[in-house]
């Protein structure tokens, strides 16, 4: 990403999108995220890598990557 720039991760469940992490790209250009869901099996409608500026509350932004359930 450029200067002031992350990647986000965000996950929806039901009618809430929250922000599980920002995802530290390393020199090559990759990155890795881990985070512990916060009950056991949680369903996700969706998840996206939005491409925002550092520090950003709200998801909004380039799509990355988007998964989603199609339901």
């Amino acid at each position: 990403p450029r200067p002031g720039q992350a990647y986000h991760l965000w996950v929806t469940t039901g009618s809430r999108t929250r922000l599980v992490g920002v995802m530290p790209v390393d020199r090559q250009g990759f990155a890795l995220l881990v985070f512990k869901a916060d009950r056991p099996g949680p369903r996700y409608a969706n998840a996206r890598v939005l491409l925002q500026r550092k520090g950003a509350m709200r998801p909004s932004g380039t799509p990355v990557l988007v998964w989603d359930t199609g339901s």
